[in-house]
C-alpha cells in the first residue's frame, strides 16, 4: 500500500465513524476516477435492523477542486433536482471539513457488455438526459466549465496560468471552438450533467442512473449529447438512435445530429484542457498529462474529419436562416 492509499484508507475511516460512530462497517475500493477515491461501504445493522449501502467519495478540496472547474457550491444546490428529476443516486451527507467527501446511496452498475446491453443504454441514457434537459430550461444555475465555450475558455486560461509552456498547443483548437460559438449562435440554457464518461452512467434494471454531477450547470443541451457520444464512442447508427430517442424539442433530426457531431469536438477539447489544468492537483495517481496529450490526438483527428466539417457548416447555416426569420 502506498503513501497516498494509506492516507485515503485514513480519510475514508475518519468520514464513516463521523457519519456512524459506533456500527461496524466494511469497505471495497471503486474502480475508476481520475479525481476523486471512491468506495462501496457497507454499514452493518443498527438497533432498529437497518443495514446501509453507500458510495463514499473522497473529494478534492474547494480550493484544488476549483482550479479544475468544479463549483462545489452549484454541485451541492443541483444533487436535490437529480433526486427529484430520478436521474442519479440520494444523498445521504455532504461532509465539508477536511476531508471533503460525499456519501450518497449505492448504485449497482450491470454495464454494457454486449451489443443489446449497449443498445439499451443509449436509448436510457437519451430519455434520461431529455427529461433533464427538459425539466430544466432557463436555468440560472452555472458551473465554472458546464458551458461548452465559456467552459474552454476559462480552462484554457488556468492552463496558461498553471502551467504556461503548455498552453500553445491548444490555441489553434480554441480558435475553432470560437468558430464553432459563432455557428451555434444563442440558445437557452438548461441544465447539464456534463461529464458523461462510461463510469458516470449507471446501468440497472430499472434504468440509469447519473452519476458524478461535479461539473453540474446551465449550458446548451447539446453538450450535453455530443459529449455522451464521444466518452461512449457511438458509431453514426449509434448516434441517429441516440437522437431518434432524445429529440422531443422540435428541432430536426438533421440539426440534432449535427450539433451532437460538432460539441464532440467540445467535448474532447475540455477534456484535454481539463487533464492538463488537473495534472498539478496530484490528488490521484493517474498521469493527466498523458490523457490530455491522447485527447489532443483525437482533437487533430475530430476536426479533420467530413463529418465535423458538414456538421459545423449545417449548424452555421441553420443559425443564419434563423437570426433572418427573426429581423
Amino acid at each position: 500500500m502506498t503513501n497516498s492509499d494509506s492516507t485515503a484508507q485514513r480519510d475514508l475511516e475518519t468520514v464513516v465513524r463521523a457519519q456512524w460512530p459506533s456500527r461496524p462497517w466494511k469497505s471495497v475500493a471503486l474502480d475508476g476516477g481520475m479525481t476523486n477515491r471512491n468506495w462501496r461501504v457497507t454499514v452493518e445493522s443498527d438497533s432498529s435492523g437497518a443495514r446501509e449501502d453507500v458510495a463514499v467519495q473522497l473529494l478534492l478540496s474547494n480550493e484544488l477542486a476549483a482550479r479544475i472547474g468544479i463549483n462545489r457550491h452549484t454541485q451541492k444546490q443541483v444533487m436535490p433536482i437529480v433526486e427529484e428529476l430520478k436521474l442519479g443516486p440520494k444523498l445521504v451527507a455532504w461532509r465539508q471539513g477536511d476531508p471533503c467527501a460525499l456519501i450518497t446511496d449505492f448504485l449497482e452498475n450491470a454495464g454494457a457488455s454486449g451489443p443489446e446491453d449497449r443498445s439499451r443504454v443509449i436509448t436510457l441514457a437519451a430519455a434520461a438526459l431529455s427529461r433533464l434537459h427538459k425539466n430544466t430550461r432557463g436555468t440560472r444555475l452555472r458551473n465554472y466549465i458546464s458551458d461548452p465555450f465559456d467552459g474552454a475558455e476559462w480552462l484554457f486560461r488556468r492552463v496558461e496560468e498553471l502551467i504556461p509552456q503548455a498552453s500553445a498547443p491548444f490555441t489553434w483548437a480554441i480558435e475553432l471552438s470560437r468558430r464553432c460559438q459563432r455557428a451555434r449562435g444563442t440558445y437557452e440554457p438548461c441544465l447539464l450533467h456534463a461529464d458523461l464518461s462510461v463510469g458516470n452512467v449507471l446501468v440497472s434494471q430499472s434504468g440509469v442512473s447519473l452519476i458524478d454531477w461535479e461539473y453540474a450547470g446551465g449550458g446548451d443541451r447539446f453538450f450535453d449529447c455530443g459529449d455522451f457520444a464521444e466518452k461512449w464512442e457511438l458509431s453514426a447508427v449509434e448516434e441517429r438512435q441516440f437522437a431518434d430517442e432524445y429529440n422531443s424539442t422540435g428541432d430536426s433530426l438533421e440539426y440534432l445530429l449535427a450539433a451532437l457531431r460538432m460539441y464532440r469536438f467540445h467535448s474532447r477539447l475540455r477534456e484535454a484542457l481539463w487533464a492538463a489544468a488537473a495534472s498539478t492537483t496530484h490528488f490521484v495517481e493517474f498521469d493527466h498529462s498523458a490523457y490530455s496529450r491522447a485527447c489532443m490526438t483525437r482533437l487533430d483527428d475530430i476536426a479533420a474529419s467530413k463529418a465535423f466539417q458538414d456538421s459545423l457548416s449545417l449548424v452555421n447555416a441553420t443559425t443564419e436562416i434563423k437570426e433572418v426569420q427573426c429581423s
